[in-house]
């Protein structure tokens, strides 16, 4: 589930925003580009210009393929053009070296990224 954009009153003290506001992913495989179930999210992240993404393991595979599929959708359905990842300072300095002597973006950051990551 992803949750809408909006402020949680009484910090979800019942279900009811839970109800409200959820949106239910029937599917997370990156290859499925059918956004039906993704679609409430065009409304809730209306005027949003940064989402952040985040996941309770960095080996949960599942969380992995709804996170791509999400991108996906957020790239290709509403416009975000730039996407981050969190990684320690040092990583992502031996990355920008990469990128200086002449390496394209992605062989960079697949050197600076998890495997749980890169790979996908």
């Amino acid at each position: 589930m992803f949750f809408r954009a909006r402020l949680c009153a009484n910090y979800c003290r019942t279900g009811a925003y839970l109800k409200e506001n959820a949106v239910i992913v029937s599917n997370v495989e990156q290859s499925n580009e059918d956004y039906t179930d993704l679609a409430p999210l065009k409304q809730s992240l209306q005027g949003v210009t940064i989402v952040g993404l985040g996941e309770q393991s960095h080996h949960d595979g599942s969380t992995f393929k709804a996170k791509t599929r999400l991108v996906k959708f957020l790239h290709q359905q509403m416009g975000f053009c730039v996407i981050a990842f969190e990684r320690g300072f040092y990583d992502c300095y031996k990355a920008w070296q990469e990128i200086q002597t002449g390496k394209t973006a992605i062989d960079a950051a697949r050197k600076s990224i998890y495997l749980a990551t890169a790979n996908k």
